[in-house]
């Protein structure tokens, strides 16, 4: 059972650290957003071309 609680605890950890939090959130958005851009991009100009 303090295995448990223990394993709960550390679940929501990232919560007590609200910066590491926004951090983690930042990396995975902000910085993934040119990679998003450049296939959206490749993606219309196939879609135009086969027009």
């Amino acid at each position: 059972m303090l295995d448990f609680l223990e394993g709960l605890g550390r679940a929501f950890a990232p919560f007590q650290r609200p910066h590491l939090l926004a951090q983690q959130v930042y990396f995975a958005g902000v910085r993934s957003l040119a990679i998003i851009l450049v296939s959206g991009l490749f993606v219309g100009i196939v879609l135009a071309v086969h027009h």
